[in-house]
């Protein structure tokens, strides 16, 4: 069995471990709060108080709304894009104005064009996100955070418990039991037991809860149980437990859980690699609806085809998800909505983009041109990183756009140059099947496909 962390899972996911310009509090699962005014306070009541007055721009630095475009306004969350999180303080610029993020990562800018450029940075430059022909008026954008800390004033609480039922304890060395506390409103939330942890049970805990909203929070404690082939970690059988939790700041909840068997099912079907990488592992995760995380319950060996054994967990109210990945981690595509018992399955991986100019270790001006071949129905980031480390001198990029060339962003707008005499690392993802940034250009959600080009160094000069 791969281990628990799911690298596939999270493959176009960032992480950076620095100071971030966002709280890290996590957007609300149902319906956001009403954005923040341009200057980032909270509304006042009616739509107008959401854009400062045309003297409130003045004072403020911004230029003058158009005639034309009175009322064109875009209203709109900065989210991490490693955890979903709002990002409080960050800078957005459209259109020659600017504003800052309200706590839940939410901002409002007025007289904005029909197709526009968003810039989201830290207060410092540091790093720096570009959507290229943005359309949407409630746009969603994704940001590389500096950091994945968490506010320290977010509410937290922890659960703890005994397991149960089907295992004996302690734990043998062919048995694992993973528990998972699922909501809408947290991430990551998770406990193992057994011999690879060094934890047999049959307690556990503390898991660490962390939200962002106020009050209390609902979810699901999930307790999945695997007993594997001690020779080749296949699994051979499964027990689960689950049971509905709510979590109110700063308690200490105690559930105990019996795991009882489940009854296993089939899933089948073909995995086809059109690039020369091999196959390499396939996960097969489970999906409740109200959550964010993808529990997984199996792993294989990737395949052309396959008719694999699963748990049926059709009990918990969720579907079953396929993420396959290529042994070298450069193209993974997942599938959800998957039922158990479903024999036609067929999942493509294919050929992830190539970086045609510049070449590996050229030099690059501000005009040089970043091309790459293009994927069928994708939109594109190319990630322009410094090998010396992310400072305001030295930006860390993250470029979104459905064209397959462009040149290096100018960037005078918000206040930073062309940084000269720096090495810089260059790659590209595509994710498909997007038609527009419109769709989610900075990532999987539910299934799709992600597909990374090789990375080159190249040499900034002026």
């Amino acid at each position: 069995m791969p281990t628990r962390q799911a690298i596939l899972i999270r493959l176009v996911m960032y992480v950076l471990a620095t100071t971030s310009c966002g709280s890290g509090r996590h957007a609300p699962a149902s319906k956001p709060a009403e954005p923040t005014t341009d200057d980032g306070s909270p509304p006042s009541g009616t739509d107008d108080a959401f854009s400062p007055s045309p003297t409130d721009a003045s004072a403020a630095g911004m230029d003058e709304p158009d005639g034309d475009l009175q009322g064109s306004r875009v209203r709109g969350f900065v989210l991490a894009a490693d955890t979903s999180a709002g990002m409080a303080g960050c800078k957005v610029a459209i259109g020659g104005r600017s504003t800052m993020t309200g706590e839940d990562g939410s901002f409002s800018i007025e007289a904005v064009s029909e197709t526009y450029d968003a810039f989201i940075f830290e207060p410092d430059g540091s790093v720096v996100s570009i959507y290229y022909g943005a359309t949407r008026r409630d746009p969603v954008f994704s940001h590389v955070p500096r950091s994945t800390v968490g506010s320290p004033s977010a509410p937290k609480a922890s659960i703890s418990g005994t397991i149960s039922g089907e295992f004996s304890f302690p734990l043998q060395s062919d048995k694992a039991i993973d528990i998972y506390f699922l909501s809408p409103s947290t991430v990551d939330a998770q406990w193992q037991l057994g011999n690879r942890v060094l934890r047999e049970g049959p307690s556990y805990g503390p898991i660490g809860v962390n939200w962002s909203e106020p009050g209390s929070i609902d979810g699901v404690l999930v307790a999945l149980g695997r007993v594997e082939s001690p020779t080749d970690g296949h699994l051979l059988s499964m027990a689960v437990a689950s049971q509905s939790v709510t979590l109110a700041e700063g308690q200490a909840v105690v559930a105990d859980l019996a795991l009882a068997p489940v009854l296993n099912g089939h899933l089948a079907g073909s995995v086809e690699m059109l690039d020369d990488p091999s196959l390499g592992s396939v996960y097969v995760t489970y999906h409740l609806p109200t959550s964010r995380d993808y529990p997984i319950i199996a792993g294989f060996r990737g395949q052309p085809l396959f008719d694999w054994e699963v748990p049926d967990l059709t009990g918990l109210g969720g579907s079953y998800c396929l993420t396959v990945g290529s042994s070298d981690g450069r193209v993974v595509t997942r599938q959800c909505g998957i039922a158990i018992g479903a024999r036609d399955l067929a999942l493509t991986l294919p050929v992830p983009p190539k970086i045609l100019n510049p070449g590996a270790g050229a030099p690059v001006t501000k005009d040089t041109k970043y091309s790459w071949t293009s994927v069928e129905k994708a939109v594109y980031t190319l990630d322009l990183t410094s090998a010396s480390g992310t400072s305001p001198s030295t930006p860390r990029l993250s470029v979104h756009t459905t064209a397959t060339e462009l040149s290096w962003p100018d960037l005078g707008s918000i206040g930073l140059g062309f940084p000269a005499g720096a090495q810089y690392r260059c790659e590209v993802t595509a994710v498909s099947p997007r038609q527009s940034l419109d769709e989610g250009g900075l990532g999987m959600k539910d299934e799709g496909t992600s597909l990374r080009s090789d990375s080159i160094q190249v040499a900034t000069v002026q």
